[in-house]
């Protein structure tokens, strides 16, 4: 781990490292250490991007019962929403869960040589953790932090791991802070990225631009009154000024200006040809609009923007792949 361009090394660890892993980010890695189907999992912390937490998952779901404790940190709320759908409909079946913040800029240094077990630590700042405990009768209480000593023997290991971790800076809070502190991020992401994707441009190119701002507003109207209206933040503090329009634009500009030279995630994304994250941000919003009487015709826009535009770079690769026994590209 890199911080401040001081490396410090860690080993010993044993290692499960997955078809799709080696697939996908190691292509020249063995396995370390063989999968045990039969050898339950404790703890459990996800940090895919949204779109792959359930592949990820589904390897593993043999290995969860409901004493297993799952930290989620991803964007938005539609993952856990999707993990539960696929593989946790009955709540006595479901893990518990640890909801997490991550503030922190982390990345893989691409230069000279990909390391996957390499990171940088670019930018800090503090871990929200919430825990979630299932409950069959009707849905957990968001609003309050349950005592240490009340926690399940693996959710109380895992979040003092993680509080205890000093470069996380970890805080433990009532779930719906953790929600709301992820949808504020949220609601940027899912205007910042997909403008990005769709004018091609960095972040900064977003402001001074009196076009670009009134797209901008659209997207953040419809984005206020979906999150003003979840049952996820009723009884929030000053909900309705946090979520407003302005504040959330302000945010925007904020986040823009000091983010201005770079490319979106989802930009690069899509100029590798990776499936973005667009239908966990502007498709939940879609989604959620619609079960809460709120038209989100900017998202919905927004949202078939960014699949066309993956679609378009698919559609490219594939021409730039030769055919064997032709001399040609096509």
């Amino acid at each position: 781990m890199e911080k401040n361009r001081l490396a410090v090394s860690r080993k010993g660890f044993d290692v499960e490292i997955s078809n799709m892993a080696i697939e996908n980010l190691l292509p020249y890695a063995k396995t370390l250490y063989p999968p045990k189907d039969d050898e339950k999992i404790d703890h459990l912390i996800v940090t895919t991007r949204a779109p792959h937490a359930k592949k990820a998952l589904q390897a593993l779901i043999r290995r969860l019962t409901p004493q297993s404790t799952i930290a989620f940190l991803q964007n938005g709320l539609e993952v856990v929403e999707e993990i539960n759908s696929l593989f946790f409909p009955d709540p006595a079946t479901r893990p518990n869960y640890l909801l997490g913040v991550w503030p922190h800029g982390v990345f893989s240094p691409k230069e000279p040589l990909f390391e996957p077990f390499r990171v940088v630590i670019g930018s800090s700042g503090r871990l929200k953790l919430g825990v979630v405990l299932p409950t069959r009768e009707g849905p957990p209480d968001l609003t309050k932090t349950p005592a240490h000593a009340a926690l399940p023997p693996t959710t109380a290991y895992l979040l003092s791991s993680l509080l205890s971790a000093e470069d996380l800076a970890g805080i433990h809070v009532a779930p719906q802070e953790v929600i709301a502190s992820d949808l504020e991020r949220f609601a940027l992401n899912a205007v910042i990225f997909p403008l990005t994707v769709m004018f091609n441009c960095q972040n900064g190119a977003l402001l001074h631009n009196s076009y670009v701002a009134q797209v901008v507003k659209v997207l953040l109207h419809e984005i206020s009154m979906v999150l003003c209206k979840l049952p996820e933040l009723e009884g929030l503090y000053n909900k309705d000024q946090r979520f407003s329009e302005e504040t959330l634009y302000n945010m925007f500009v904020r986040v823009a200006r000091y983010n201005g030279e770079k490319e979106s995630t989802m930009l690069q994304e899509v100029k590798k040809g990776i499936p973005t994250e667009v239908e966990y941000l502007n498709g939940w919003i879609v989604k959620k609009g619609k079960e809460l009487g709120v038209e989100c015709k900017g998202n919905y826009m927004m949202l078939h923007i960014v699949k066309a535009k993956e679609k378009m770079a698919a559609r490219e690769r594939e021409r730039e792949l030769p055919i064997e026994g032709l001399g040609t590209r096509f």
